[in-house]
């Protein structure tokens, strides 16, 4: 598996400043498409939240990305306004959204870590995790972690009640530790979904033609399970 760096790369405000005048028009480019959202990803997004799901089914979108996702360097940003929308959208149709993204070693108390699969609000998760029924993270892992840039996309999901999967471990991992990344994804992903019960309103409309039933979650109640949080320190 390789993940390609974008074609074009972000272009920063200072080699904008030391750029000629094509430079400084790309980069006004750059910052327009990011704060209006006019890229392929927003597409994808969009074609999440109309998906024909079935109804009554619980939903997740999952994304696979070579590069995190740019936040806006202005403090109030038509960016941050997108994301407001976009999380309350997700919640109002039941979708959880979960993030794979190839970054930098993610650290723990000034350490990098690469046996760590994901994280979620609550727990870090590692290879020797695949163990664990039902799948257990680490809290005090996630109390101590350090992510080594900001992205958006990442902070999307974690807001959804979804995770964030660090595919440069996977990358880097050796093939039986390919196997345990998998397993931790799959049934982190599985678990989720099947762990809530939704209550929904349904309506049927047409699209294009075509009937299309439209729903929104008006319940939803977390089935009680196991014990899904440990201490301690990194294992697998």
């Amino acid at each position: 598996m390789k993940f390609e760096k974008p074609e074009e790369p972000i272009i920063t405000l200072e080699e904008a400043k030391k750029g000629d005048i094509e430079k400084k028009m790309k980069y006004l480019e750059q910052r327009l498409d990011l704060e209006l959202g006019t890229f392929k990803l927003t597409d994808a997004y969009e074609e999440a939240i109309n998906y024909s799901f079935r109804p009554g089914a619980v939903k997740a979108v999952v994304s696979v990305l070579a590069t995190p996702c740019e936040k806006s360097p202005l403090p109030i940003s038509l960016q941050q306004l997108r994301i407001i929308i976009g999380q309350k959208v997700y919640r109002d149709l039941g979708l959880t959204y979960y993030h794979v993204c190839y970054t930098n070693d993610i650290q723990v108390s000034g350490k990098a870590q690469k046996s760590i699969v994901g994280y979620d609000s609550d727990s870090v998760y590692v290879f020797g995790d695949n163990k664990k029924k039902p799948l257990s993270g680490n809290t005090e892992l996630r109390n101590n972690m350090v992510l080594p840039t900001v992205d958006v996309c990442a902070d999307f999901a974690i807001a959804s009640g979804g995770a964030a999967f660090n595919s440069s471990n996977l990358v880097d991992a050796k093939p039986n530790q390919k196997r345990q990344f998998s397993q931790v994804t799959a049934r982190k992903i599985v678990e989720d979904l099947t762990s809530v019960e939704i209550e929904q309103d349904c309506v049927c409309n047409q699209f294009h033609g075509i009937k299309q039933p439209r729903c929104k979650i008006v319940g939803r109640k977390e089935k009680e399970q196991l014990a899904r949080h440990t201490k301690g320190g990194v294992k697998g």
